[in-house]
């Protein structure tokens, strides 16, 4: 279509092996100290070895299958891992192929009990995700988290927090800043928390601010790219997380708009005598 022009370099043919070496790793089904890992092979047998990031082969834990899809146990919670796949095609007299890898990803920490406190305070962070979307979040200052709005269009700042042991009735606060818009600028601007158990495919948004809907201004001192002193939110949590292991995701969108800033993200069990919650001033 008279767009761009496509080149390639360096193509070359080579005899096949007698036995190929597995391909196109996957792994789904991540659990703290569980994972379900799936590729393509040509053995009857495959032989997974495993290790912290950056071990040496060799020198990790073997495990064997005749199956492409292997579930994996007893793997460290909270720990970044390397894993290495080799065919064996023995049974056909064609030996063991070469090893497949460094295949890498981490694993979740365990769920947290409550009180679970986020302070942000101290990065990198451990047990929480700040890259799951198109941007991350970074550190400001000594304890604010900080979606760099201003510099990115079209973007989506998704930060996966630690889960958390909803031991009893909880409910969530955290605090937030971000420079005042009005409804026709940066409208696509927002903010929002979302929860669920890990066992729900559902999220629920237990928090939402737009700039276009004229709820996204914290009206604390925030500027462009500064925050403010922060707007605390408190949110009860469903009935039905009670007795769940939840999750929670702090996802915002950026349309070139003010950074926008979360900080003391916290999940509790919900106080005997509750503060007043939801005030507004109705008459003067």
């Amino acid at each position: 279509n008279f767009y761009g022009d496509a080149s390639i370099d360096d193509v070359s043919m080579h005899e096949a092996p007698p036995c190929p070496n597995p391909q196109f790793f996957q792994y789904f089904n991540l659990m703290p100290t569980t994972v379900d890992v799936t590729f393509v092979g040509a053995g009857s047998v495959y032989n997974v070895e495993w290790g912290l990031s950056g071990f040496t082969p060799g020198t990790g834990t073997f495990v064997s299958s005749t199956n492409d899809t292997i579930s994996l146990s007893n793997l460290p919670a909270g720990t970044c891992l390397d894993f290495y796949i080799q065919s064996d095609c023995s049974a056909s007299g064609n030996g063991t192929s070469v090893w497949s890898g460094p295949f890498s990803f981490c694993t979740p920490c365990n769920a947290a009990s409550l009180p679970y406190i986020q302070d942000f305070n101290t990065w990198p962070l451990v047990c929480e995700n700040p890259s799951a979307g198109t941007a991350s979040w970074q550190v400001y200052g000594a304890d604010w988290a900080r979606a760099n709005y201003w510099s990115n269009n079209n973007a989506d700042f998704i930060m996966e927090m630690q889960r958390v042991d909803v031991t009893a009735d909880a409910r969530l606060s955290f605090v937030w800043s971000h420079y005042r818009t009005s409804p026709t600028s940066y409208p696509d601007d927002d903010l929002a928390v979302l929860a669920r158990p890990v066992d729900s495919t559902n999220w629920d948004t237990l928090w939402y601010a737009r700039a276009g809907d004229g709820n996204f201004d914290s009206q604390d001192g925030a500027l462009t790219t500064t925050p403010g002193t922060g707007i605390q939110e408190i949110v009860l949590l469903p009935s039905h997380y009670t007795g769940q292991v939840v999750e929670f995701v702090i996802n915002g969108h950026s349309s070139w708009g003010p950074d926008a800033f979360v900080n003391d993200f916290v999940v509790e069990e919900v106080p005997d005598c509750l503060e007043p919650l939801g005030f507004n001033l109705v008459w003067v």
